[in-house]
């Protein structure tokens, strides 16, 4: 079972609350006491021009070796992405290590937070609970404005990685806005699924992680699922960090601990194409067929910041390219079920090798 506090965020784990009742300073970023604080919104849109979109940053020392080989953590050190998944490919704009965490502007009063490249806005996220999000790429080329409205807010359980400790919160609600690339400015509306991992450098005598899949997901009646399926390098299931958080259109919460991944199929690269998930709880139950969306790179550019590398050009480069899925759901709940039609977008994170770790 997961711990009943997070060390680095206020509030019960695992308990969802309306987004106006949580602690403003867990929103808030705060460099003097946590190693490594980001914002990072997954939207799945109702469009197929445009059927998904992460964006978001992370600033400040996180140890990468978590997740294969590295160098030790800087504070310096930024990621910073904006990607849409358009129904022509990928456009992705990846500026990691570009910027410096320093350059982000974050008011300690209040929800705002900015980086500037010279004259040009590159990033403002502005407002609590409800949000307005702008990022634009260096050069122009891209851009994007969405204004997230969240519902409810979860406290995830805290992850013990072998020389981090991964924190974070999770809220749900929905997002409307326009994103824009090529000369081409897109409506959309959907669900946003926006996280704040908060970190800190702490070293835990655990296996190294294997690998995580991250399923955020909206389904055609309104209900929303988000659900970690995560193992160690010895293929055992992380407890504390495999479990779905179930929202219904009601806004009704209902956290499932655990699950199973009976099937995870994946191509000749390693990228899934297909699973089969399953949750339970004594008077619940939520199983999951998967289907990963074929998705090429249409356009990627910036700075890829992995030890000086140029961006991904191609599908089997890019090791964290985001998996558009559509996916059915049997859902039982106090012995009544439904089957649920949705759409989603996977992360899928490979953790470091057992050797040498």
């Amino acid at each position: 079972m997961c711990a009943e506090q997070s060390l680095n965020l206020s509030g019960e784990v695992a308990r969802t609350v309306a987004a106006r009742d949580f602690p403003l300073a867990n929103v808030l970023m705060d460099p003097s006491r946590y190693d490594y604080e980001g914002n990072w919104a997954f939207c799945v849109f109702d469009s197929e021009e445009i059927p998904a979109a992460r964006f978001g940053f992370g600033a400040g020392a996180f140890d990468l070796r978590d997740y294969g080989p590295g160098e030790a953590p800087s504070r310096e050190f930024m990621l910073l992405q904006m990607e849409m998944m358009t129904r022509e490919g990928a456009v992705l704009w990846l500026a990691n290590c570009k910027y410096k965490a320093s350059q982000i502007l974050s008011d300690p009063r209040r929800m705002e937070v900015t980086l500037n490249d010279g004259a040009r806005r590159i990033l403002r996220i502005s407002g609590w609970p409800t949000s307005l999000w702008q990022m634009s790429s260096d050069d122009g080329q891209a851009e994007l404005e969405m204004e997230i409205a969240p519902e409810s807010v979860t406290i995830l359980p805290d992850q013990k990685l072998r020389r981090n400790l991964f924190a974070m919160w999770l809220t749900v609600g929905k997002a409307k806005g326009w994103l824009r690339y090529n000369g081409r400015r897109v409506a959309v509306k959907g669900t946003a699924f926006y996280d704040h991992p908060r970190t800190s450098l702490l070293q835990h005598k655990v296996p190294p992680l294997g690998r995580y899949l991250y399923m955020p997901i909206a389904f055609e009646d309104g209900s929303r699922v988000a659900a970690y399926h995560t193992v160690d390098a010895t293929g055992r299931c992380v407890e504390d960090f495999c479990f779905a958080l179930f929202i219904s259109p009601d806004g009704r919460a209902q956290w499932l601990p655990g699950g199973a991944m009976p099937r995870l199929a994946c191509d000749p690269n390693g990228f899934p194409t297909a699973w089969s998930a399953n949750w339970l709880s004594p008077k619940w139950s939520l199983s999951l067929e998967a289907t990963v969306r074929e998705t090429g790179i249409l356009k990627a550019w910036g700075s890829s910041g992995w030890g000086g590398g140029a961006v991904p050009q191609t599908r089997a480069e890019n090791r964290n390219l985001p998996l558009v899925f559509d996916c059915t759901a049997r859902v039982t709940r106090y012995g009544r079920e439904l089957t649920l039609r949705g759409k989603g977008m996977a992360e899928y994170v490979l953790g470091a090798d057992t050797e040498g770790s």
